[in-house]
């Protein structure tokens, strides 16, 4: 067997022991709270009513006999609000009116919007004319005896949820007009689904409708007719991305067939909204324009530049990025291409192709015929102006291989076994102490593409053989010790030379220290 609880053997224990007018006593209070419970929990589909069909002859007779109260017993002492006007007759004609005192933006990941109305309607039912000794046309009645009337089964078919107002009263008004009209009126806060067409988003123009249906009357029974003047009212209405305008309001019959059923009367009203595009002007378009922008400006930037270019480019692409997840966050996941989804493309597109560009570039800037053309322009261009070819020298460094420098005719060079490019900074490193990099040539042009002075001390340095070993210390001292030569990128990367003119006084000390 189970065994059982112990808080179970003790509850068992305790009311065993409890006396007789204790178990009484727990039980009145127990029923006293149902009871209590069950009036808080009555709504008003809950509440009874009585109605004067309902009441016994001797409680109508206690009420005067021109009194109010006593017309309106004798109109519904023997009305059955289960039977429709005119039943086996002519179909009752239900006048729709609506006035509109809020409507909600359209939600555009729900496809729906939320409405706040004042629905009314009006038929005839010959079953409560007033009498003729009745002084006035209409007579109010409490919203109480709203129950007491039959009514139109009207419901919204493209309801996604609605919800009447009690607060503080039940929201309705109910009028018997003396021809038998009756008027009710009663105030609906309703949600209703509404298929967008995101074509032209954020530029698009939404159309919802809000269809009115009977549910169990027929049009043989019902049918459904909209005001004939001001169906639909509504005062100045603002909405914070939609403008809405009481001149494009539609109106318009839906009457549905169901089969096996037949035919339901229904109709609808079709509101124009036109949705505002400022604040996707400044959200969307005018930042992702000027990231744009921003990644273009790399095209102005010097193409040695890689730590500047690269990284804009790619923080362009990732803010592009980022600002299209945050919104295809708030749009619903459909099939189609959206208007903003074209342009968001076209920014991936540009700010991609400022990577793609740079690319380009660095190919075409270090390709080996661009190298070799600007060779044959400038010896052209020296030979037009009668300027001598340079001649090439062999050197000698301590304990190194000779190698051939053309005629110094520079303040800065660029340590690479063909430097010709002023782009390109990377080159060998320093064979040994004592030597030159073999097979170097010295360009005319420094590091910013501009031509420079020309100077021949250090090919007379070298070439006398008493200024050799003195110059070479030099060159070791002062040049790869970080003086006149200065070292853009780490060891391995290159040298880049330059001899300023002070170089004079610098190998001057150097020797008179010799000497």
């Amino acid at each position: 067997m189970t065994p059982v609880p112990g808080g179970v053997v003790r509850l068992i224990d305790y009311f065993s022991n409890m006396r007789a007018t204790e178990i009484a006593l727990l039980l009145v209070l127990v029923l006293s709270v149902m009871e209590v419970s069950a009036k808080m929990k009555s709504s008003k589909k809950g509440r009874q009513v009585v109605c004067p069909s309902q009441l016994s002859a001797e409680e109508l007779a206690r009420l005067p006999e021109n009194s109010t109260s006593n017309i309106l017993n004798r109109l519904l002492v023997t009305y059955d609000p289960r039977i429709r006007p005119n039943f086996k007759g002519v179909p009752v004609e239900d006048k729709v009116n609506i006035f509109i005192n809020s409507f909600g933006s359209i939600q555009e990941t729900t496809m729906d919007y939320r409405i706040n109305i004042f629905l009314r309607q009006r038929w005839n039912d010959p079953r409560l004319k007033l009498p003729t000794d009745f002084k006035s046309d209409s007579l109010t009645v409490d919203p109480k005896m709203f129950n007491c009337l039959w009514k139109p089964d009207l419901f919204f078919a493209n309801e996604k949820n609605a919800n009447f107002h009690d607060v503080t009263q039940e929201n309705i008004l109910l009028f018997i007009f003396r021809n038998g009209d009756i008027l009710i009126s009663m105030r609906l806060s309703v949600t209703l689904s509404c298929p967008l067409d995101l074509t032209l988003f954020p530029m698009d123009t939404q159309r919802c409708n809000m269809q009115l249906e009977s549910f169990g009357y027929t049009t043989d029974d019902l049918r459904f007719m909209w005001q004939s003047s001001d169906p639909v009212q509504m005062d100045e209405i603002a909405l914070p991305q939609f403008d809405i305008r009481q001149e494009d309001i539609e109106y318009g019959n839906c009457t549905k067939f169901y089969k096996g059923t037949g035919y339901y009367t229904c109709v609808e009203v079709i509101f124009t909204l036109r949705r505002q595009v400022g604040f996707y002007m400044m959200g969307v378009y005018a930042p992702t324009l000027l990231i744009v922008v921003l990644s273009w400006l790399s095209f102005w930037i010097n193409p040695d530049a890689s730590a500047a270019r690269v990284p804009l480019g790619i923080l362009s692409v990732l803010s592009l990025s980022s600002e299209c997840m945050s919104l295809a966050a708030e749009l619903p996941k459909v099939s189609y291409v959206k208007a903003i989804d074209i342009w968001l493309i076209a920014c991936l597109l540009y700010g991609f192709g400022s990577l793609v560009e740079y690319a380009v570039v660095q190919v075409m800037l270090n390709s080996p015929k661009r190298i070799e053309a600007e060779k044959a322009k400038l010896a052209q261009k020296d030979k037009a102006e009668g300027k001598t070819p340079a001649k090439n020298n062999t050197v000698n460094g301590t304990g190194a291989t000779p190698i051939h420098v053309s005629t110094l005719q520079v303040v800065e060079t660029r340590c690479k076994k063909v430097c010709t490019s002023k782009s390109d900074l990377r080159s060998n490193d320093f064979s040994i102490v004592g030597s030159l990099p073999r097979d170097f040539e010295l360009s005319n042009f420094d590091c910013y593409g501009k031509p420079i002075e020309t100077q021949t001390f250090w090919l007379w340095m070298h070439s006398h053989k008493h200024l050799r070993f003195p110059s070479n210390a030099c060159y070791t001292l002062f040049f790869k010790s970080g003086g006149p030569c200065e070292r853009p990128t780490a060891v391995g990367r290159g040298w880049k030379l330059r001899l300023n003119k002070n170089l004079f006084e610098v190998f001057a000390g150097c020797y008179g220290n010799r000497h």
